[in-house]
């Protein structure tokens, strides 16, 4: 995965200490040269030697399973679906691709990626679930964060009313909090540099979800596509109400109104802080019945055995054969 930002990296906590939990031994290895290629500065040769010291390190551990974090747009640099490929034949492992943001626009990284993969992992809306990729997405599972681990365990009481935390890149974000901070509500915003001040870790930010009694998300990522986010799945784990952005991913895992509070709108966003402040009790209970459920349907012990399970399945030879076409294809361009 990656490293080298002012914030942890979500995945690496998540998988590192859920890992813990259910005793895979999990070694992760951060860099950025290999998995964000694009935005590394450094010389083709510094990445190359970045390469080989990621390959030697296959070498020395032998690895069972190999995750990759499929982040970046694929470039000839870096980390690409011919040298996992190549990796596998030469050490027999079964490789895993994480797929963050699979969107519709992110399709040809998850069709690159997939041939190379034993398994992947993709938001439940990515319409590599569709009909249409039948013959592609019986090898992928939909995409859960395994948040529920010892970071978000034994945190503070709610003493704050809604909340949202997170970047405000996406247009989307900062038109609606232009909004709701002109309303008369209990509502904290923490983003830009207050948010690399107060929650610079992963810890800084389960205890600030904790005492949240509400946690505000938005699903959308592009004008026609919604995620189900990280951010679902860790308020849920750090057992604060959801205020989710209606979309039908979240709605696949949990109940609406039964787990979390739906909106559509600013409006709908000012009645549940309204809500809130004047049931805490009856938000709690909400939190309380996803945190509940999460517990018993996306729990570590579950997460992993799907994972590795699903990679170690036997796959048919025609599927083979498709895997090593598709990284001849990468090899010749990239020796090109």
């Amino acid at each position: 995965t990656f490293g080298d930002r002012v914030l942890d990296n979500d995945f690496a906590v998540h998988f590192q200490e859920s890992a813990r939990e259910v005793g895979v031994d999990l070694h992760v290895y951060v860099d950025s040269a290999l998995t964000l290629p694009c935005e590394f500065i450094g010389s083709d040769s510094e990445v190359g030697r970045r390469l080989a010291a990621f390959e030697a390190e296959m070498e020395r551990l032998r690895p069972d399973v190999v995750m990759i974090d499929c982040v970046s747009p694929l470039i000839l640099r870096g980390i690409n679906p011919a040298i996992l490929y190549d990796l596998k034949q030469r050490l027999g492992f079964k490789a895993i691709c994480l797929m963050r943001d699979s969107h519709r626009l992110a399709m040809p990284l998850v069709k690159a990626w997939l041939p190379a993969c034993d398994a992947m992992m993709a938001d439940i809306l990515s319409p590599i679930f569709n009909s249409d990729h039948a013959h592609l997405n019986e090898r992928v599972l939909p995409l859960v964060v395994p948040s529920l681990h010892r970071v978000f365990a034994g945190l503070p009481a709610p003493e704050l009313g809604l909340v949202f935390v997170g970047g405000v890149t996406f247009f989307a974000r900062f038109a609606l909090l232009s909004i709701l901070l002109t309303e008369e509500m209990d509502f904290t915003a923490i983003f830009g540099e207050r948010r690399y001040r107060e929650v610079p870790d992963m810890a800084a930010y389960a205890k600030v979800l904790g005492r949240a009694g509400a946690v505000l998300n938005l699903s959308i990522h592009t004008p026609e596509d919604h995620l189900v986010t990280g951010r679902v799945w860790e308020t849920i784990a750090a057992g604060s109400l959801l205020v989710e952005q209606d979309n039908e991913g979240t709605a696949s895992f949990f109940t609406p109104f039964r787990h979390y509070l739906p909106w559509r709108n600013a409006e709908d966003i000012v009645h549940i802080a309204h809500f809130i402040k004047q049931r805490p009790d009856l938000a709690r209970r909400v939190a309380a019945e996803a945190h509940a459920w999460a517990q018993i349907h996306y729990n570590p012990k579950r997460l992993w055995g799907a994972m590795l399970g699903h990679a170690s399945r036997s796959r048919p030879e025609a599927d083979h054969g498709a895997e090593r076409r598709a990284a001849h294809a990468w090899s010749a361009m990239t020796m090109g």
